[in-house]
């Protein structure tokens, strides 16, 4: 449940991204545009890399499902090019089956790197957003994930198409299909932070409507042409 796409439409994703990170809460563009090309990517990144800034607060990168470390680590790579800060953490989810065992590693990774009680902004890439929502969810006994902004990279904010195509092998599977009492539960529980959700147009994967988060819009990525 990764986000596709090629160099030139990653890069220029991830000019936009390091800007809404450094840039607070200013107010964000309805729709962003990503008609950066590659080459332009590559400048704009060697300007930002000479003029690193410190982020904010703490930041959490949480890869998809079974990704063998490859987009949470890319996107750290990328990020670190530009951001003059330590304070990336950065989690995979290789061989979790289950939302709670999801959340938990999620939450001891975070625990390790961050005082307890402080906020911190996420990108969440596929299910590494619905993970993160989830262990921001208060809980009775236990620690929860403080996000002051989360960033939804192709996030089944509402489920995902995919997980419709198979009967249920895992558990996870089941809880991301649209309508499952896991996806109810997440709509109808609080939100206290920003939601900042991305889609890649023509994903049939989790699906376009499926990535809004149910109090936000979405900025759609419109991918280049496959002669790119």
């Amino acid at each position: 449940m990764c986000v596709e796409g090629n160099r030139g439409l990653n890069q220029s994703f991830c000019v936009i991204l390091i800007g809404l990170l450094l840039a607070g809460c200013a107010a964000q563009p309805k729709n962003p545009a990503f008609s950066v090309s590659a080459d332009d990517a590559d400048r704009v990144f060697d300007q930002m890399h000479a003029a690193r800034k410190p982020l904010r607060r703490p930041l959490v990168v949480v890869g998809g499902l079974n990704d063998p470390f490859v987009a949470a680590t890319w996107l750290d790579y990328e990020l670190s090019r530009a951001i003059d800060d330590r304070r990336i953490i950065t989690v995979s989810l290789p061989l979790y089956f289950t939302m709670d065992g999801c959340r938990d590693h999620v939450l001891a990774a975070v625990q390790k790197a961050v005082p307890a009680g402080d906020g911190v902004d996420v990108i969440g890439v596929s299910l590494g957003v619905t993970v993160a929502r989830y262990a921001a969810l208060p809980r009775e006994n236990g620690p929860r994930l403080k996000i002051v902004r989360l960033f939804s990279v192709a996030g089944p904010n509402q489920g995902a198409q995919i997980a419709t195509r198979w009967p249920v092998l895992f558990p996870i599977q089941g809880d991301v299909r649209p309508g499952s009492a896991f996806m109810q539960r997440m709509a109808a529980a609080p939100v206290d932070y920003e939601i900042i959700p991305y889609v890649r147009l023509g994903d049939d994967v989790v699906g376009l409507a499926a990535t809004r988060s149910p109090r936000h819009g979405h900025h759609r990525v419109r991918p280049p042409p496959r002669s790119e």
